[in-house]
Formats: structure tokens, C-alpha cells, sequence
């Protein structure tokens, strides 16, 4: 039942992604230079589908297998006893436990670090100077006729 309860929660998880993938692409790409080669051909299609389910499946096996396990591995008599002495949980329940905690706060942490150290770098890329005087500046663009396709092979000979 807890493997069920993992995996049901996470293909619920991707296919909410799947569909933020779907509204969110052509935002991103509005907010993209039209001068970006092959822009237009950004979409999420079938396989992106499939990636988000592949990993929507592993995740949840990964993730729904450990409580699975142990929960399978109990001594109904031993937690009986133990619940009767007022612990709240056993050894290896607070282990597992412990390490899922210090692991979560060690990827937050990490998360944290990278948002700031991105900041930053944006930051201090807005005070890079151009090397030249940008005020009262007008910039062009010329679209130059396509040429029609070579009739040689290489275009060094």
C-alpha cells in the first residue's frame, strides 16, 4: 500500500509538471529574442511526456520502497512492547529518519547557495560596463536577402 501510495503521488507530481511544461514553454520562449535561431521549434511533445513519466515512475519506487520495506521488516510483538514503554519509535525508524532530514536540509542548503550565488552573478552583470557611452545610442537591424542555395557541392572550389 505505501509503494502504491508513492507511486500514485508521484505520476500525479509529473503529469502536474508535464502540464506546467505545457503552459509554461510558450511564456519562456515569448520572452526570448525572435534573432534566436530555431526558436520556434521549442515545444514539448511525446517524449518529454515519456521522460516525465519514466522519472515520475522511478522516483516513486525509489522513494515508496524504503517505507515499504520497513514497514514490511516490523515485529508487530517487539513494537508493541516499545509503544508500551512510551518510546515513539524504534532505532532504525529514527535513523532513516534522521538521515531523510539531514539529507532534505543538505539539498535545501545546496538550493540556497545556488539562488544566491545566481543572484549575485546577475547582479554584477548589470553593472558590467559596455565600453562605450549607451545614452543617445540607436541601434539597427538590416535583414539581408537570403542568396539562393549554391550549385557547388563545397563552396571553396
Amino acid at each position: 500500500q505505501l509503494l502504491t501510495e508513492s507511486l500514485l503521488l508521484s505520476f500525479i507530481g509529473g503529469l502536474l509538471g508535464f502540464l506546467v511544461a505545457i503552459w509554461g514553454t510558450p511564456l519562456l520562449v515569448s520572452f526570448i529574442p525572435e534573432k534566436v535561431p530555431r526558436i520556434h521549434e521549442i515545444n514539448v511533445d511525446l517524449r518529454v511526456l515519456g521522460f516525465a513519466l519514466l522519472i515520475s515512475l522511478i522516483t516513486g519506487v525509489l522513494f515508496g520502497l524504503a517505507p515499504a520495506l520497513q514497514a514490511s521488516r516490523v515485529d508487530l510483538n517487539e513494537s508493541l512492547k516499545e509503544s508500551a514503554r512510551g518510546t515513539t519509535a524504534g532505532l532504525r525508524q529514527n535513523r532513516l529518519r534522521a538521515f531523510l532530514i539531514v539529507s532534505e536540509v543538505s539539498l535545501a542548503v545546496v538550493l540556497m547557495i545556488g539562488a544566491a550565488l545566481l543572484t549575485k552573478s546577475f547582479v554584477r552583470l548589470l553593472d558590467v560596463k559596455p565600453g562605450f557611452d549607451p545614452s543617445h545610442t540607436l541601434t539597427m537591424e538590416v535583414a539581408l536577402p537570403t542568396l539562393p542555395p549554391s550549385k557547388y557541392a563545397n563552396e571553396q572550389e
